[in-house]
């Protein structure tokens, strides 16, 4: 019988630069709906009719964006205008940082922007009234990890201004923030635009924390083996020593969404028991201890036995003590120690 689950802690991210990859960053623009969010404007700027929409993303790790894509219709667009914003101080998922009325917009009132002429690559979906488009960004952007952003998509009409971008059944808060010239009036409205962004990210530091204190006492210096497993394969492996906190970090170059496993020097076995780690581009295991697997050979069985009985009725520092026999944290090889072995004779480990 296994004993109780610890659980895996990733603390976040930190990058650097890898060479180049193409790979979806962020994305809402799988399965769009019908329903246009509008964002067009008639040139030149200032007609009554014009709206205009932003939406919010947040990148896992310091990521370089080079294409936009997303999905769209309801009229023939001649330009497009693509602009990024930072999150409003203190409300960044509530709406972009607005210095300016879009028609009044200078390049000091937004992040980054980019004009493009032409019709966004657009591209017919079959069975819908909607539209694919993409653009390749001129000068790459490249932004933080785990920091919210806001993305303006503006396409150029010579007519009433209908086009925009799709609603996405699936954004990542469904929310998303508009200004319509015509009523003079800024609304955070329900729904999220059908959007992606695609680039390169960065390597990771994972960090990670095992909380075995209130199991076993202090657990400084026991070595783990960190894994890194990406579609059933093992891309990564590190060995790494538990600090006294039972923390632990380790640096990377695998990017997207991987699994984290780790086995300690002999309380640590992973279970398949999947924690949500999405934020942090990755996702997790907890862990469950194998308690009595004193040679580590993921089973307990006689071998455990014969290692404990010759450290038995030992304590640190006699000659014949031996760490991986005390089971229980407390620094000594007694009963207690046999029983949890007895307890769990013949399990083998995941």
């Amino acid at each position: 019988m296994r004993s109780r689950l610890l659980r895996l802690l990733i603390g976040g991210v930190a990058l650097g630069t890898l060479g180049a990859r193409a790979e979806i960053l962020f994305d809402q623009m799988t399965n769009p709906s019908n329903t246009i969010i509008p964002s067009s404007w008639v040139t030149p700027d200032g007609s009554d009719s014009d709206s205009y929409a932003w939406d919010n993303f947040l990148l896992p790790s310091d990521s370089t964006i080079n294409e936009v894509w997303w999905v769209g219709g309801g009229g023939t667009i001649t330009g497009l205008t693509i602009r990024f914003y930072t999150g409003l101080a203190g409300y960044p998922d509530y709406q972009p940082t607005i210095t300016a009325l879009p028609e009044s917009e200078q390049s000091t009132d937004y992040l980054k922007g980019y004009r493009f002429t032409g019709n966004g690559n657009e591209t017919p979906i079959p069975g819908t009234s909607l539209y694919q488009y993409h653009v390749t960004l001129p000068t790459p952007l490249s932004l933080p990890g785990n920091t919210v952003f806001w993305i303006k998509i503006e396409g150029d009409m010579v007519t009433y201004p209908s086009w925009g971008v799709a609603m996405s059944t699936h954004g990542r808060d469904n929310r998303h923030f508009a200004y319509f010239t015509g009523l003079h009036r800024f609304f955070a409205l329900t729904g999220s635009e059908a959007f992606q962004l695609r680039g390169t990210s960065a390597a990771a530091t994972v960090t990670g924390s095992i909380d075995l204190q209130d199991y076993f006492g202090a657990i400084a210096g026991i070595p783990c083996e960190v894994l890194l497993i990406q579609n059933g394969a093992t891309v990564d492996s590190q060995t790494v020593t538990l600090a006294s906190d039972g923390s632990y970090s380790i640096q990377t170059s695998v990017r997207g969404l991987v699994t984290v496993r780790a086995k300690a020097w002999h309380w640590l076995r992973a279970s398949s028991a999947e924690l949500d780690l999405t934020n942090a581009g990755l996702t997790g295991v907890d862990f469950s201890l194998l308690n009595g697997d004193v040679d580590t050979d993921n089973e307990v069985a006689i071998g455990d036995y014969s290692l404990l009985s010759a450290a038995f009725n030992s304590a640190p520092g006699d000659a014949n003590w031996d760490p991986a026999s005390d089971l229980n944290g407390d620094d000594g090889v007694d009963i207690g120690d046999y029983a949890i072995l007895s307890a769990n004779y013949g399990v083998v480990g995941d």
